[in-house]
């Protein structure tokens, strides 16, 4: 929360600096800044508060009867339209084009998004990015699957850990630490799990595991 605020605070004391003029063009500049500071500081509050939430059990479900793979294929087709990611491709594949899920579609999206956003953050743009769905009378799997950097091998014990930023992210400042923490209590809250496995420039692979009790086919 301090580096945003003090962006903040430094910009709005050189625009209140009675001893210098400024042009158009550094006001537009400086309040700019000022702006996108505080959409990310309403976003870290944001996170903080659900976060709270999902530790202290205060979520309530509200399952709907889902298609699974057609659910997931919005959110690859939402996230590519996005100008951030407009050049990426991502390889969408399922074992069966109607798997019906009863999950909450609000929260699963948002875990589902941090996931994958990720994966496209982390990595280069020539990054091979796959996403797919695996299902059968015992299990839905979502497997989402990369051939970029990976993850060094000491850092994966606490991806989901709340506020942990691997080394792998110094290059982006803009994460709260909470993204990975947030999508993984979101499918423990679905009775699910989420396992990753990685190696350094041969890629990394999140497993999402939901229990067959979940699953109507």
């Amino acid at each position: 929360m301090k580096t945003p605020l003090s962006s903040i605070k430094g910009f709005s004391e050189i625009l209140m600096d009675k001893d210098y003029s400024f042009s158009k063009k550094e006001v537009k500049e400086y309040t700019t800044i000022i702006y996108e500071k505080s959409l990310y500081m309403e976003s870290l509050i944001n996170d903080l508060n659900f976060s709270y939430k999902l530790k202290n059990d205060c979520i309530v479900l509200n399952l709907e009867k889902t298609n699974i793979v057609e659910f997931t294929q919005n959110i690859i087709n939402e996230l590519l339209l996005s100008p951030e990611f407009i050049s990426r491709q991502i390889n969408f594949n399922s074992t069966n084009p109607s798997i019906l899920l009863n999950i909450d579609t609000h929260l699963i999206k948002r875990a589902f998004f941090n996931f994958i956003i990720n994966f496209l953050t982390y990595n280069d743009s020539s990054v091979r990015l796959s996403v797919d769905i695996i299902g059968n009378n015992d299990f839905i799997k979502v497997v989402i699957k990369d051939n970029g950097k990976g993850i060094q091998k000491e850092d994966i014990p606490y991806i989901f850990q709340r506020y942990y930023r691997g080394t792998n992210t110094t290059t982006n400042s803009k994460g709260s630490g909470l993204g990975m923490a947030i999508a993984s209590d979101i499918i423990k809250l679905h009775n699910g799990y989420c396992n990753i496995e990685s190696e350094i420039s041969m890629g990394t692979t999140l497993t999402i595991s939901l229990k067959s009790h979940e699953v109507i086919l």
